[in-house]
Formats: C-alpha cells, structure tokens, sequence
C-alpha cells in the first residue's frame, strides 16, 4: 500500500508527463517550415532560428513556452521579439526598431500615467479588454510607459528606466512591458542623454559625474594634440575609445550604459587609464606634442604645463596656459589678453602672438 508522500509525488510525476505529452502533441500539430523562409510582419524581420537552449523561452504573442531546441521559432533580427510558427500570422506589436529609426529618444517624464480610463480599457499594446474587476488577471503598469497592459503583454521584466536615472539617480529596476523591454535593450547603448539639457544640477551631485566630466573635458584638449601628431595616429589613441566615441565628441553625452557603469564604479577607472595613456603620450613620449607645452608667464618656471593638468588652467580668452595659482594671485588677470588689449588701442589692429609671423 502506497503511503501518502509516494502518492503525492506520483501525482506530481502524473502532471508532469502529461504536460510533456501536450507539449509533443502540439509540436507534431505545428506545421512545416522551410528553415530559409523568413517573414516581415508590422516591421518586424523574422527569420527561423534554433538556438539550442535546454530552457524554455516565452513565445511574445501568447506567452507560452517555446521549445526552440526542439523545433524552430520566429526571431526578429532588428528587436528580438520572438514567437511561435502558429502565433506568426497573429503578431500585433510593430518593431520597437522601426519606432527608433524615426526618432531615438528615451520617454523623460517618470511613469506618466494616464489612468485606465484614458486607455478605454484595454490593453496598451495588443488592445485586449482589461480592467481590475475582471477574471482574465490584473492589469499591469509598465513604469516606463506608465500604461497598463494585460498579463500577456506584461510579463513583469524589470529594468533601469532612464528617466528615474536622470532626474533622481535612482537605478533600481522597475516592472515594465516587454514592448518597453525591448525599446530599453535596443536603447541601452545609444547616445541620446544630454546631462547638460536634461539635468545639469545633477553634476554638482554626483561626484563620479563631475569627476568624468573632468576627465572627458581633458580628452577633448588631448585630442587637438593627437589629430596634428602622427606618432599619436601610429599608435590609434584615439581608438582607445573606440567603444565610446561620444567620449572624442564632447563631455555632457551619455547612454544609460555608461551611467550605469559610473553607478557601478566601473566608468571612472576605466576613463582614468585612458586619460593617462594620452597624457603619457604628450607629456614624455612625443617630442611634438610635448613641443605645444606652455611656460606659465607669471612665475617663468622652467617647468612644461598642459592645459590638462590639475595644477594648470586655461585663459578662456586667448588660450594661454597659466600655474591655477599664480593666475588667481593675479585675480584671474591674463597678461597675454592685456598686451593684446594694448596692441589693439594703439594700432587698431588686434594680433594673436600664437599666430605665425
């Protein structure tokens, strides 16, 4: 006589052969696809694909299992929405990829909520009737939209949601729909968050902002040396970065990677090694770019200064490079501004020393 614990787990063993039985039944009911033939539906580029995974993925039209390493899904090669052969000719959600095409930019108000109502209530994505007093499940709220989408639609996936980031610094993942999911995966790389438009306050309160901000300021400077040097383009410096090259472009753009990277701790280092590399380069290795050094006017120490050290600072006038100190003990006076200041009341003429004669 079986006792209770081998019944219960008898039964458990019972469901589970069942549902694989299912499983195969529905696999043989699927129909044959030639592996060549790809489809394009609402934008989407699928093609068959078997990638082998012994787990089970989610089908994006009727979020049930789908066995890939047993029969071919549909894939799309611009978002990632994947799905069943059968649930092909029943997509409803276009391509996030072709939305990004048109315009690329993140949603910057946080969770703007609209309110079931608005919606008509139905789903935001595939239009299905939803409403929290029906049978059918709860609506779910995507945090980066702020719509409501039913169960299908929203499998509660969490991500980083720029806006919260950006305004608030605030990195911890939040429950979104999968047409969101895929907007962020396809966004997580692109270079479309101007601190400086968006929050420029937020550099005042973040130190690892302000301090990369430092360092990409530099690299821009650096960078006038290396395009006149060819030591520096043998050596592809500037590929250094070839991973980020907004970083060569200017210093207040970022992706959602790289803030979450100086989140992270990870950015600040990494920057730092490259920044000096570059100074290595110009400070010891070239004779050509160590050639463009300044002497500091005010002192005549014998030392080279670059506007790139810390101890240096820049005349934002004319250029000219001066010790921090000795420029504020002349209360931020540049004599280079003033002879030129002095050329110009008495011949009329403004001359730039740096110019060649």
């Amino acid at each position: 006589m079986s006792t209770p614990e081998d019944s219960t787990k008898r039964q458990g063993l019972v469901k589970k052969l069942v549902q694989l039985r299912l499983k195969l039944q529905e696999l043989k009911d699927e129909p044959e696809v030639e592996d060549h033939e790809n489809k394009k539906v609402l934008g989407h580029l699928f093609a068959l694909t078997n990638n082998g995974k012994t787990q089970p993925s989610k089908c994006d039209v009727c979020a049930n299992s789908m066995w890939s390493r047993l029969r071919p899904i549909y894939l799309c090669k611009e978002c990632g929405f994947s799905c069943h052969l059968k649930c092909i000719d029943i997509v409803k959600r276009h391509c996030v990829a072709v939305k990004l095409a048109r315009k690329a930019a993140y949603e910057m108000s946080i969770c703007p909520e609209v309110g079931l109502a608005s919606q008509k209530y139905r789903c935001a994505d595939c239009k299905i009737a939803i409403s929290f007093k029906g049978d059918s499940g709860e609506p779910r709220q995507c945090d980066y939209t702020g719509l409501y989408y039913c169960q299908t639609c929203h499998w509660n996936d969490v991500q980083v949601i720029p806006a919260r980031v950006v305004h608030n610094w605030d990195f911890s993942p939040r429950k979104i729909c999968r047409q969101s999911k895929q907007l962020l995966d396809l966004m997580m790389n692109r270079v479309v968050i101007n601190l400086s438009d968006l929050n420029p306050g937020l550099f005042n309160r973040v130190e690892a902002l302000t301090n990369i901000k430092k360092l990409r300021e530099d690299i821009l400077v650096m960078k006038k040396y290396f395009i006149s040097c060819k030591y520096a383009k043998e050596a592809r410096l500037l590929r250094m970065l070839e991973d980020r090259p907004h970083f060569v472009e200017g210093s207040v753009h970022y992706t959602v990677r790289d803030l979450m990277e100086t989140q992270e701790d990870l950015l600040f280092d990494s920057i730092k090694e490259t920044h000096k590399r570059y100074s290595q380069h110009i400070r010891i290795e070239c004779d050509l770019c160590r050639a463009k050094g300044f002497i500091c006017e005010l002192c005549r120490a014998e030392e080279l200064i670059f506007p790139f050290d810390i101890i240096a600072i820049a005349c934002s006038q004319c250029s000219a490079v001066f010790h921090r100190d000795c420029f504020f003990k002349k209360n931020g006076v540049c004599p280079k501004c003033e002879r030129l200041a002095k050329q110009l009341a008495i011949t009329g003429v403004s001359f730039d020393e740096s110019s060649p004669t």
